[in-house]
């Protein structure tokens, strides 16, 4: 079939999944199968990415254990509100030291403030409020702060490096501020009136991009 490339999406409603299989090699392998299964309220629960082609998408959904799973965990309860993202792993491997979790935790506004790491299959012990958690191998932090006409964002990496980020009213970036503390390298950009960026300047240069 020349260059063509077939992509299958099977659905069931009731038990909530969707089986996507997709061409890799010739027209019609359908060797690319990935899963996703969702919670009642429609999120994503489990995607797995399976290692072989399958005959009947139903069964290839109801077992779950096979292929290589992703994990995704929501917590909202009293002053936090998380998603917890497991690493990629085999069912076949529960003590590998690939095993881990990324949890974004948002603040009382729904704002990223805190992205966390956790090494191990086990579910990480996670602090409230948006304060650092224990036991973690890195994360980068979020501040957020507003002006009349500009809100700003710091992040700090897993590094300990932070950057500085301003945008305007219209939500784009407007300006970054590397190293805030100390060396304080700026970065600005313009937009013209359709929204298109029209310039980038760093702070003590003459030249424009």
């Amino acid at each position: 079939m020349g260059n063509y490339r077939k992509t299958v999406n099977t659905y069931s409603d009731a038990a909530r999944w969707i089986v996507t299989q997709k061409d890799v090699d010739v027209f019609n392998d359908l060797r690319n199968v990935t899963i996703r299964h969702y919670d009642q309220l429609g999120r994503i629960r489990l995607s797995r990415q399976l290692e072989t082609a399958v005959g009947d998408p139903n069964s290839a959904a109801a077992n779950e254990s096979a292929g290589i799973r992703t994990d995704t965990k929501y917590v909202y309860k009293t002053n936090r509100n998380e998603t917890w993202v497991s690493n990629p792993y085999r069912s076949t491997e529960a003590s590998a030291p690939t095993r881990g979790w990324t949890v974004r935790r948002l603040d009382k506004v729904g704002r990223m403030c805190v992205e966390e790491w956790f090494a191990g299959a086990a579910e990480p012990a996670v602090a409230a409020n948006c304060t650092p958690s224990q036991g973690t191998t890195g994360a980068t932090t979020y501040e957020h702060s507003a002006a009349v006409k500009w809100t700003s964002e710091k992040v700090t990496d897993a590094a300990g490096k932070s950057r500085q980020l301003y945008r305007d009213v219209l939500g784009r970036l407007i300006a970054v501020r590397e190293d805030p503390s100390t060396a304080r390298y700026d970065t600005y950009y313009q937009y013209n009136l359709l929204d298109d960026l029209t310039e980038i300047r760093q702070a003590g240069s003459c030249g424009k991009r």
